[in-house]
């Protein structure tokens, strides 16, 4: 299944690279249009003189350069701060006109790929969840994609204190620096529109394989903690890893292929995949002998709680209505969370729970007057703080805790 699961993966990262370079070859026409424009206008014998360059733009060419300014500032107002100040317009000459044109193009090129990189890998980890948890021996009865842990992972900063995001503008600022350079240095040693559009080219070139590379690495990254997700939710302590072996694979993967670990003790790049770029590596779980809702103590402190939602959308609204306001300025699904988190707790000197003979978890935390119950099927029955308190709580246990001599 696991392999299956990356098989069809790489089927949607190469449709989004075929995406980004179809968008990065009407960027590279377009810039390549504009450096004939200035061929055309300032060159003599095919070739540009530096000096035309350094001089300030006319007024013409600034009306349409804050033309440019404007039609992508209303497109996309979220990426202002990666462009200078207007105002700074008027003060440009024609090079560095030409390099804010390219800078325009380039972080348009990032919107775009930000876009593809945000929809391609949120679907990657509802695919690896959802598609493990079908396929596992002991998967439990329900079990849902959480949102919050959705998007901690697609936004977790895994490499070098960056995220997938983050790496998408730091390649476009090297690219845009890189690509101004290079094209400065052309005009200075006299290159023609032929051996610039060359230069254009070449550089765009490898903005695309660095796109493909962060798509297959990161994509990699949120199957695998989608996978690891859906196997700890299962209750599965145990995965081992497993390598495709042939003349690509790499000496680490080679060398951990077949190791076994504990997911607890799950580190990416040290125990867990991926552990370098385009790595194939996967785990695939060892699954417990039994389900993890099988034992009372299991049942108490399952970390399964911490993706139960309420059995209906009604049942949840009543509850919203009737019991948000006890919690302050919280939004309804950080009192869904509070719930999940209490039925998931361990047992202590704070937080107190038993089954009763339905199979019915009750749980209390003295420390904030929460009291919840959680359904035999999996679901939430309640969430809200009791007005009597610890009485309450008290009350409850008499009332519906299996008394030991009803054990024996």
């Amino acid at each position: 299944m696991t392999a299956q699961l990356f098989a069809a993966q790489d089927k949607q990262n190469h449709r989004l690279d075929k995406q980004l370079r179809k968008e990065i070859l009407r960027i590279e026409a377009d810039i390549r249009k504009e450096i004939a424009r200035y061929y055309q206008e300032y060159g003599k014998e095919n070739v540009i003189e530096y000096r035309h360059l350094v001089q300030n733009l006319s007024q013409s060419e600034i009306d349409l350069l804050y033309q440019d300014y404007e039609a992508f500032a209303k497109k996309y107002p979220q990426y202002a701060h990666l462009m200078p100040v207007r105002e700074s317009i008027y003060r440009l000459n024609r090079l560095e006109g030409l390099a804010l044109s390219i800078r325009l193009k380039m972080v348009e090129l990032g919107a775009f790929e930000q876009e593809g990189f945000e929809k391609l890998l949120r679907e990657a980890y509802e695919n690896g969840y959802l598609s493990t948890m079908k396929g596992l021996e002991h998967a439990p009865s329900f079990f849902h994609i959480n949102e919050s842990v959705m998007r901690m992972t697609l936004n977790a900063k895994w490499i070098n204190g960056q995220n997938f995001s983050d790496r998408i503008w730091v390649n476009k600022e090297k690219l845009i620096y890189t690509l101004n350079q290079e094209i400065r240095d052309g005009i200075i040693r006299g290159d023609d529109y032929r051996q610039m559009a060359r230069i254009i080219q070449n550089r765009l070139e490898v903005g695309a394989n660095e796109s493909l590379r962060l798509i297959a690495t990161e994509s990699a990254f949120v199957m695998n903690q989608a996978n690891k997700q859906a196997f700890m939710d299962a209750g599965i302590q145990r995965y081992q890893i497993t390598a495709v072996l042939d003349h690509r694979t790499s000496p680490t993967c080679r060398r951990l292929n077949g190791e076994i670990f504990e997911f607890e003790g799950a580190k990416v790049v040290a125990n867990y995949p991926p552990f370098h770029p385009f790595c194939r590596t996967t785990v695939i779980p060892i699954e417990n002998s039994s389900s993890i809702f099988i034992a009372e103590s299991d049942i108490i402190s399952s970390k399964k709680w911490l993706n139960s939602t309420f059995p209906s959308e009604k049942k949840f609204k009543k509850h919203i209505e009737k019991h948000l306001d006890e919690y302050g300025n919280i939004t309804p699904e950080e009192y869904v969370d509070i719930a999940r988190n209490l039925l998931a707790a361990p047992l202590s000197d704070d937080v107190e729970g038993f089954v009763d003979k339905d199979g019915f978890l009750f749980k209390y935390r003295k420390s904030t007057n929460d009291f919840t119950i959680g359904r035999p099927d999996g679901y939430i029955s309640t969430l809200f703080k009791p007005i009597l308190a610890y009485v309450y709580w008290l009350e409850q246990i008499e009332k519906y805790k299996v008394k030991d001599d009803e054990d024996d």
